[in-house]
């Protein structure tokens, strides 16, 4: 799951970008209903957090969590900001790729 956050920008692929796009892998847990997350539109997020075991959990202020799940040893998220750099974890420890130039 993506989900887009910010200013939306013209799609390119077929979907808007925002300036922050939260991507949540195929093994995630909440009550976001399918498709297209209905149950978080127009919510705001009150905090994001770096579980112990490299999971992400997500709070949205209509009270919805997102857990992501983890693939194999490594979770599967990312955080990145458009044209800028892209957060995820590996191997246990967040890692920071520079934004392509």
């Amino acid at each position: 799951m993506y989900i887009e956050l910010g200013k939306l920008t013209p799609p390119k692929r077929n979907n808007p970008q925002g300036e922050v796009t939260v991507y949540a892998g195929f093994h995630w847990q909440g009550d976001i209903k399918k498709p297209h997350g209905t149950g978080i539109l127009g919510t705001k997020i009150l905090n994001v957090e770096v579980q112990s075991n490299s999971e992400l959990l997500v709070g949205f202020s209509n009270g919805i969590c997102l857990l992501t799940g983890v693939e194999g040893e490594e979770p599967e998220w990312s955080v990145t900001v458009q044209d800028r750099a892209h957060l995820s974890a590996v191997k246990g420890r967040l890692h920071v790729e520079p934004a392509k130039s």
